[in-house]
């Protein structure tokens, strides 16, 4: 079991910087800003991997001026995008978000900007779980492969 990263993203994102996100770098970030007068979600960035089981993920949000950002963090599991964390996570600091254990590929963030603001996505990884064991009965026995 292990923390891995993101490897690629999705490729209209309109966040500046998206690889930064898997770049194993916590000093470096995607951004997404506001130019309006209002307070308003980002678009989402997704970033992906080749499916994994999974029953976690970290990510590290601020805003520009490193403060606090309210912040939803979506992931794919089985195919479905589901919202693992809701809230305003400590700034620049690995936030966790566990989830049913399922196969997931992919995982989507949005953060809450007030008027000319700015977000920062520093970094997300998913936490790797051993894949799930495979039973053959033969007789009277069972034996169980894992890959």
């Amino acid at each position: 079991m292990a923390w891995v990263s993101p490897t690629s993203h999705d490729p209209y994102t309109q966040w500046g910087d998206p690889d930064k996100v898997y770049d194993e770098n916590t000093d470096t970030y995607a951004f997404s800003g506001n130019p309006t007068f209002d307070y308003v979600w980002t678009p989402y960035l997704e970033v992906y991997r080749s499916a994994i089981q999974s029953n976690k993920v970290r990510f590290m949000t601020s805003d520009f001026l490193g403060n606090p950002i309210l912040t939803q963090v979506e992931v794919r599991i089985n195919g479905v995008w589901t919202v693992v964390y809701y809230g305003t996570p400590p700034a620049h600091t690995w936030q966790e978000a566990s989830f049913a254990e399922g196969s997931v590929d992919g995982m989507r963030l949005t953060v809450y900007l007030p008027p000319f603001g700015v977000g920062w996505w520093y970094e997300a990884d998913f936490w790797q779980l051993p894949p799930p064991a495979v039973g053959y009965s033969y007789g009277d026995g069972l034996v169980t492969i894992t890959y």
